[in-house]
């Protein structure tokens, strides 16, 4: 309660500037005013005044009282405080194991799809080797097979030297060119076998960029809720501040009103003092 207090002299020594004499021992609360006994039997009969023992009793009461409200204010803002600081960790916390939950699955599923393309490719290398392998060893026996035919000519000639003809030599000599033609058609490497299968690595720049995108990203995801107002409410003066206590509770400070609960965002209750 705020009073314009004038001190003179007179106060000082507790005295009444209109009655003399007179101790100040009264206050009247319609012209804020310290007044003393005779005072309120003249100019202040009609006004509400009251004496300064009982004016002060009042003043020590409502002073504890508010005191007594600011601590339980306290009390419950601090212990608010603690449960949304409590709840923000947990969520933290299921948050770091959800991700990391999500890695750990998403690194088996590479590894796997890995494992299993590299042995796709290893069998297609496998059968492509085998193939040219039965290539060569064909090729191999043959060659084995006309070179033997040609050794068995070459000593048929040598041990006939003395008793063949020249009709014989010549078509010994137009088989041997058939026999060598052969032998070169053989030698000729299979397209097949030229064709080499190379693999091609993607750890590159631009593979790094692949694999960065198979892998996926972390993302900053906005809260996309939003408060509901359950019910409206107007006030004649402004709010001063708002302050949580906990999910369902906050303390609304405010002007002078008797407004003593407000529902507002969230089925949120709150509550007032002055």
């Amino acid at each position: 309660m705020a009073a314009n207090r004038t001190f003179s002299a007179q106060m000082a020594l507790d005295t009444c500037p209109e009655h003399a004499h007179e101790e100040i021992d009264m206050y009247c609360k319609t012209c804020e005013k310290y007044i003393c006994s005779k005072c309120v039997k003249d100019e202040h009969k009609d006004h509400d005044w009251n004496t300064l023992k009982k004016i002060s009793k009042e003043l020590r009461n409502e002073t504890v009282n508010r005191m007594s409200a600011l601590v339980s204010v306290s009390e419950s803002i601090l212990a608010g405080t603690t449960e949304v600081l409590k709840t923000l960790s947990s969520q933290t916390e299921d948050e770091l194991s959800r991700n990391c939950s999500r890695l750990e699955s998403t690194r088996g599923a590479l590894i796997d799809f890995v494992n299993n393309k590299i042995n796709e490719m290893k069998v297609e290398c496998e059968k492509n080797h085998e193939s040219k392998m039965l290539i060569v060893r064909e090729r191999k026996k043959d060659l084995e097979t006309k070179s033997n035919r040609v050794k068995f000519l070459k000593k048929s000639i040598q041990a006939e030297a003395r008793h063949y003809t020249d009709f014989d030599v010549i078509e010994l000599h137009n088989e041997l060119r058939i026999l060598l033609c052969e032998v070169q058609s053989l030698s000729i490497i299979p397209q097949i076998l030229n064709e080499e299968i190379v693999y091609q690595s993607v750890l590159s720049s631009t593979g790094t960029e692949l694999l960065t995108r198979l892998m996926g990203s972390l993302e900053v995801k906005q809260s996309t809720d939003t408060m509901t107002i359950e019910r409206e409410f107007q006030l004649n003066t402004e709010i001063n501040s708002i302050c949580p206590i906990s999910q369902n509770e906050a303390w609304m400070h405010v002007g002078k009103t008797t407004i003593t609960n407000l529902w507002i965002h969230l089925g949120i209750s709150c509550h007032h003092w002055t």
